[in-house]
């Protein structure tokens, strides 16, 4: 996905400058002032205060590339923040192009990338200050991010990343989602464990959990010092009656996950049998979801063994007996099933775990191949 880049100068040579980025930025747009295009044409014009412009800016671009001084830039963006989660990016360049300045939302808004490739693009230099760049150490509100996981709440991120920037022992739990991250990422002050209950210690500052379960509320203790991860570790193979209702296919998906303990943030495809390519709302579900739908045909999913509950009225049906265990086992690339055959209404639903995978190839793959 293209991220918006919302590019202000202020100046004639800011103007030059903000155009040869706009030129390499996909998806970027300049704003200046009327009489300081710096002779670069097709721009957008503002007539109002600076902090108007940038203020539009920020509610509407993911990032902001503010090419005028930083107390200026400072200024403008004050009261527009609101959370490290939501707030685009700002990065400040001076209007030489000497230096990339990130100055908001360094990881999670994309800011220090976002400076080092300015920074590159014009030969400057990028001033990054987040601590863990710094230190060359794990990122905590990064990690994952590039192959889809997701931070179930962001509350207890800064005393993790704290933890592991001062050098206090943080535990780690993990029993879902690609794996090796510790062995080419972690400082020395990372412990892991077998048993999640192992994070209660006393002696750990912070936590990180990689899984797809849900955790038990009553577990405060750790709980309070612990970042979740979400992994993409779960193919739900899908079985529907014509005609089925995106809201119905949505809500029994939801309930089988939530029965069984299984996070609806981990689900990484949706699998089920090629005669539904055309059932709306089953690919309106996965849409929805943001994930891909991978079709079998019936001879693919007649070949699957260790199917739980096979059924010779689908067979008679479609041709195979089976299609949502069968689907979530291939969408899987698993031989177990988490969730067997569970119907509800007009919907069929079995979950298998795709089992975890060494970083660099799903780096390399992306997190949906």
């Amino acid at each position: 996905m293209v991220r918006r880049t919302a590019i202000v100068a202020l100046t004639n040579n800011g103007a030059r400058l903000g155009e040869t980025l706009r030129s390499h930025l996909e998806g970027s747009d300049l704003f200046v002032p009327p009489n300081r295009t710096g002779g670069v044409v097709g721009v957008n014009l503002f007539d109002g205060g600076v902090a108007e412009v940038v203020g539009r800016a920020f509610r509407e671009y993911d990032r902001l590339l503010l090419i005028f001084s930083t107390g200026i830039a400072v200024r403008s963006i004050a009261r527009c923040l609101e959370s490290k989660c939501t707030d685009p990016a700002v990065v400040v360049m001076d209007e030489k192009g000497r230096f990339a300045i990130s100055l908001l939302s360094g990881h999670s808004g994309g800011a220090n990338e976002l400076a080092r490739q300015v920074a590159e693009l014009v030969g400057a230099t990028p001033v990054i200050t987040t601590a863990s760049d710094v230190n060359n150490t794990l990122a905590v509100d990064l990690l994952g991010s590039d192959i889809g996981w997701e931070i179930d709440d962001w509350a207890s991120v800064t005393r993790a990343s704290a933890a592991i920037v001062n050098g206090e022992p943080v535990g780690v739990f993990q029993d879902a989602g690609e794996t090796g991250w510790l062995s080419e990422a972690a400082p020395p002050n990372i412990r892991t464990v077998d048993d999640i209950a192992d994070l209660e210690a006393s002696e750990l500052s912070a936590a990180l959990i990689v899984t797809d379960r849900v955790l038990d509320p009553t577990n405060e203790a750790i709980l309070a010092k612990s970042v979740v991860y979400r992994p993409r570790s779960l193919a739900v193979g899908l079985g529907c009656n014509r005609g089925t209702a995106v809201e119905e296919i949505d809500a029994v998906v939801r309930d089988v996950l939530r029965g069984q303990g299984l996070s609806f943030r981990c689900i990484r495809t949706i699998a089920t049998i090629d005669v539904k390519r055309s059932e709306v709302g089953l690919v309106e579900f996965a849409r929805r979801v943001g994930v891909p739908v991978i079709f079998y045909s019936s001879v693919e999913l007649d070949a699957v063994e260790g199917i739980a509950n096979p059924s010779e009225m689908v067979l008679r049906a479609v041709g195979c007996r089976s299609v949502c265990e069968a689907a979530a086992l291939l969408g899987a690339g698993s031989s177990e099933l988490v969730v067997a055959k569970t119907g509800i209404g007009n919907v069929t639903v079995a979950v298998a775990r795709v089992p975890c995978q060494g970083w660099a190839s799903i780096v390399e793959a992306g997190p949906y191949e």
